[in-house]
């Protein structure tokens, strides 16, 4: 049986602390969720990995560090170590003891630490019996058992003796008093708590020419979202953060891993003169790490669609206008959004939800331009044009709700029925609350009108 790799402390916070590695391995940095925590600011919250491969001996893989994973002063991404190797995570550096390969270059070492106070049995799980008077009890209930099986053994043997009963009679009686005696039944199994979530996101757009500078970093880290927007020629700068629920972040986990974002090749590079295009995603799910950058060239699809993905990820949480875009597009959405208003506005009377639209599409042009100064000139025209919009939406609506409510008093079914389907079509926002009225009101004059009343 082989033996269990082994590790030291070297140098660093904490020095002199000895690890054992766990045939499942070990994830270490600064966070409270690696199975490794070492006190180390200098240190990624989720560094690396050691894990043993049966067969080939142990690991060591980076996890997307900022700072890099080193073996004997030598980068790596993964690698195998030997007796002696040295791994240098920041200011730390842990010395492989044991490699966990039968070999004895460190055997004397590992003797003397392991009988140390400092050493951490990762994989020893084998908790101290502590005795709370339960054995004792069921010692005792045993005892009970046996003592109530071999009076009832007794009795049934003296009967037959004195010819009694019948050996059929026997048996059944005997089935019975068995049957009767109590069990001991097995412990309900304790319920499991939910696997936590390990997703962490580097995502980094520039976009460069003389004349601008424009920058998008997402971060995701230990559920808590993050953006940086950085844009020299508009003097716009953004930060905004939010924290996601464990949910939220499995179903980005799934939607990545099975985008095949894991299969692209650490780099895409094109030419193009003038011009700094560049993008770079950096994911690590578990012990799983893997970056990819795009320089000057089309991206291929898939990082398109994870990127796309991420945006409106932090479009939808942060609750800010399209921030991934430049300035000119952002116009340019802006001004199509304010046409389309106009439009929707002068058809008002052609469709029911027009009214309802043209007010999406006027606030989407100040959604666009929230961060954009100076703004158009058609941004004042757009907000003014939204806000008469509205108040002829909340007219036409309360119009509807009297012509509605006067037919369910005259108890006139069809007529309300009809009135409160054209209130849901003018106002098709769900989570409206007049639409939700609207919705109950409508459930009971269908009943009505079921029922034939």
């Amino acid at each position: 049986m082989a033996e269990q790799a082994t590790m030291i402390v070297d140098k660093g916070p904490d020095t002199g602390k000895t690890i054992r590695v766990p045939e499942h391995g070990l994830r270490i940095g600064r966070s409270s969720r690696n199975d490794l925590v070492l006190h180390d600011p200098a240190m990624s919250r989720f560094h690396c990995r050691v894990y043993p491969v049966p067969g080939k001996g142990l690991f060591v893989a980076d996890l997307g560090s900022s700072n890099d994973t080193c073996v004997n002063d030598k980068p790596v991404q993964e690698t195998r170590l030997n007796n002696d190797d040295r791994i240098s995570i920041g200011e730390t550096v842990l010395r492989v003891l044991n490699d966990g390969s039968g070999g004895t270059a460190a055997a004397s070492a590992v003797g003397a630490i392991t009988g140390g106070s400092q050493t951490t049995a990762m994989a020893d799980t084998t908790e101290p019996f502590i005795d709370l008077g339960l054995t004792a009890q069921a010692d005792a209930g045993a005892a009970v058992l046996r003592r109530k099986k071999t009076r009832s053994a007794l009795w049934l043997a003296a009967m037959a003796t004195a010819g009694v009963l019948s050996l059929a009679a026997l048996t059944a009686l005997g089935i019975l008093i068995w049957r009767d005696l109590p069990r001991q039944q097995p412990p309900a199994p304790e319920p499991r708590a939910p696997e936590p979530v390990n997703l962490d996101i580097y995502y980094e757009k520039v976009e460069a020419n003389p004349d601008n500078i424009f920058r998008y970093l997402m971060t995701l880290d230990d559920n808590r979202l993050a953006i940086e927007i950085d844009d020299i020629e508009n003097h716009r700068q953004v930060r905004k953060s939010a924290t996601l629920n464990d949910s939220l972040v499995r179903e980005m986990v799934l939607a990545i891993e099975s985008s095949g974002f894991f299969d692209l090749l650490p780099e895409y590079r094109g030419v193009a003169p003038d011009i700094h295009d560049r993008g770079e995603i950096r994911v690590t799910i578990g012990p799983r790490t893997h970056r990819s950058v795009v320089l000057n060239r089309v991206a291929p699809d898939v990082f398109d669609q994870v990127s796309e993905r991420l945006e409106v990820l932090a479009q939808n949480e942060l609750g800010t206008a399209a921030l991934a875009l430049a300035p000119e597009k952002l116009r340019e959405k802006a001004h199509e959004a304010y046409l389309l208003g106009r439009s929707l506005y002068d058809e008002r009377a052609l469709r029911h939800e027009n009214l309802y639209r043209a007010i999406r599409s006027f606030r989407e042009v100040e959604w666009y331009l929230e961060t954009i100064e100076p703004k158009p000139e058609f941004y004042a025209d757009a907000v003014a044009r939204r806000q008469q919009t509205e108040r002829d939406l909340e007219d036409r609506l309360k119009n509807l709700d009297f012509l509605a409510e006067r037919a369910i008093k005259g108890r006139d079914w069809n007529e309300a029925a009809i009135h409160l389907r054209t209130i849901l079509n003018t106002m098709p926002d769900r989570s409206d609350r007049r639409h939700e009225r609207t919705v109950t009101r409508l459930l009971d004059v269908e009943r009505r009108l079921e029922r034939g009343l």
